[in-house]
């Protein structure tokens, strides 16, 4: 039961994130825009990766030569998630960007079943092919809300949605292959590569003629919110990771996160909700009930 309440900490900050990232967009008008927004943001998860880690583990944070290279992998693909989200949001409809994001937990539930022989059940791989058809129909709601997916915006999309997918992955490597390693420690060193990978994303982007970075006041107090909430998703993720099979984890945590940033776009963002949203909202919920339940 345990597990379940670290998932709906998940979904609830997770939600938040969403939020503050959707309101922040327009600040990351380029992609050296988009880096140092969330440079800032990945500092202040540090921050709070290393107050943790040092309160839970009584000491500053340490790991493996293994638990370094997962948790570089996890900082790497979090950089190009996080570029791409900002991107994605800015292109096509907020809940659009949830559709590839609901895709790309394939990836952590098929290699984990794979690798750590994490069996997916008939009933769950049923409940995956009704969260494809949920996805389909927001497509189809999104093309009548917004203009057709370019090709451009689709590769960005699919990125996104990927890079998301194998940095969830690299939670179920820390716990299989390092189970007697500190999650906070990973959580903390996770940032620090994402931190480090970012910054040097600003350094080889060159600005455009006239391009300046937007005012760190402008945005600072959303940056503090996400930088809060992204670290308790990443952290209770990987904790309920520990009971929690990848399939029981990731399809939850992004179905709730589509029927979510569904409501939220037509309260907060004005993406109107039509039958098209609803009947897709109302399978994706039915998809999480046969993941879990059956």
């Amino acid at each position: 039961m345990i597990y379940y309440l670290f998932l709906l900490i998940v979904i609830a900050s997770g939600a938040v994130k969403g939020y503050c990232g959707k309101k922040t967009s327009g600040y990351a008008s380029t992609v050296r825009n988009a880096a140092y927004m969330n440079c800032v943001r990945f500092i202040f998860c540090t921050l709070i990766g290393l107050v943790t880690a040092i309160v839970t583990d009584g000491g500053f944070p340490t790991l493996s030569p293994l638990g370094f290279l997962v948790s570089a992998t996890a900082g790497l693909m979090q950089t190009v998630f996080v570029i791409t989200w900002i991107i994605s949001v800015r292109r096509s409809a907020y809940t659009m960007t949830d559709v590839f994001l609901t895709l790309g937990v394939l990836i952590p539930s098929v290699l984990s079943e794979l690798i750590y022989d994490e069996h997916i059940r008939l009933a769950q791989w049923i409940g995956f092919a009704i969260l494809f058809v949920a996805v389909y129909i927001m497509c189809s709601y999104n093309n009548d809300i917004k203009s057709r997916i370019t090709p451009v915006s689709f590769l960005v999309l699919f990125v996104c949605g990927a890079s998301s997918g194998l940095c969830d992955f690299t939670q179920k490597v820390f716990i299989h292959e390092l189970p007697q390693q500190s999650i906070s420690a990973y959580s903390f060193y996770s940032y620090v590569f994402a931190t480090l990978f970012l910054a040097l994303v600003m350094i080889f982007i060159k600005p455009k003629n006239g391009e300046k970075l937007c005012s760190i006041k402008s945005f600072i107090g959303y940056v503090i919110v996400m930088a809060l909430m992204m670290f308790l998703n990443t952290f209770f993720k990987t904790k309920a990771g520990v009971g929690l099979s990848s399939v029981q984890i990731y399809p939850v945590v992004q179905g709730s996160a589509l029927i979510l940033s569904a409501l939220m776009s037509a309260v907060f963002f004005k993406e109107r909700i039509t039958k098209k949203s609803v009947v897709g909202m109302s399978l994706a919920f039915a998809a999480l009930l046969i993941i879990n339940l059956l």
